[in-house]
């Protein structure tokens, strides 16, 4: 921030503001007034909460405690009231919510029968709550543990996401076709000393890159987009991509759009 030349209103372009899963672990408090006004003067647009502490972070509605602190990086769970108060945070601030669910984890052949029913629990809840603008992504970053597993991933990520959808319209008694976007993959960080023009040699972007291109392949017809971010570059530094390149565009006609956000890894 320049604080010699403040600016009155946030840029135009600054369509989504992000908080990481670790700081609801913390039990932020989202009735803070300060918060509040903070982030309605970034103006309106998404409020996306996700990162990797959603891979470990479970919901309760009924359990009626205000809030339970957990350490980030380990297990933690959402209570019916810090719930609601996340979803009053969106409605005074402006910000529509892109919440991001626990999707179990990267072994295909891992059903993660508890993810599913507990994400379709929350969601089911929260469609029942009248809250049908929140908007959703499945998983953070779950990179295959091989290039081989790439497909095998994909798909059970894919049939996860549509038992996620059969337990809601279970539930509520009504087909879901809610917002979903996924899987929400890291580019990078990018190995120290590689300029943006040799990322393309890089196996952190282009294995995930290659990867962008099988789940959307397999995926596609059950998401409203495909997402993305970058560590260390920004999206637009990727440039003209060579021939042989896997960087997924354009995209596949069964998708709304790519969704792709450019993150700052900061270190020590």
């Amino acid at each position: 921030v320049t604080t010699s030349q403040p600016r009155p209103f946030a840029p135009e372009n600054l369509t989504a503001v992000a908080l990481d899963t670790c700081l609801l672990k913390q039990g932020l408090n989202f009735s803070d007034e300060r918060l509040i006004n903070f982030t309605k003067a970034l103006g309106k647009g998404v409020l996306r909460v996700g990162g990797t502490d959603q891979n470990d972070y479970a919901y309760d509605v009924n359990d009626s405690r205000p809030v339970v602190i957990s350490n980030c990086s380990e297990e933690g769970v959402m209570t019916g009231p810090y719930w609601k108060s996340l979803l009053e945070f969106g409605r005074v601030t402006g910000r529509q919510i892109l919440f991001g669910l626990n999707a179990g984890g990267r072994d295909p052949a891992d059903p993660a029968d508890d993810a599913v029913s507990n994400a379709s629990a929350l969601v089911a809840w929260t469609l029942d709550a009248g809250h049908s603008d929140v908007m959703w992504s499945f998983g953070n970053e779950r990179n295959p543990q091989n290039v081989n597993e790439s497909r095998a991933l994909a798909e059970a990520m894919r049939d996860r996401l549509q038992r996620v959808r059969a337990g809601v319209s279970d539930t509520t008694g009504a087909p879901w076709r809610g917002v979903v976007v996924a899987p929400d993959l890291g580019l990078g960080p990018r190995a120290l000393g590689t300029e943006p023009a040799g990322l393309f040699n890089d196996s952190k972007v282009s294995d995930a890159l290659a990867y962008l291109k099988v789940f959307a392949d397999v995926a596609g017809d059950d998401l409203a987009a495909i997402s993305w971010h970058t560590y260390d570059f920004r999206a637009g530094e990727l440039g003209v991509a060579p021939d042989d390149s896997p960087l997924p565009t354009p995209a596949p006609e069964n998708l709304s759009k790519w969704w792709d956000s450019d993150y700052l890894e900061v270190f020590d």
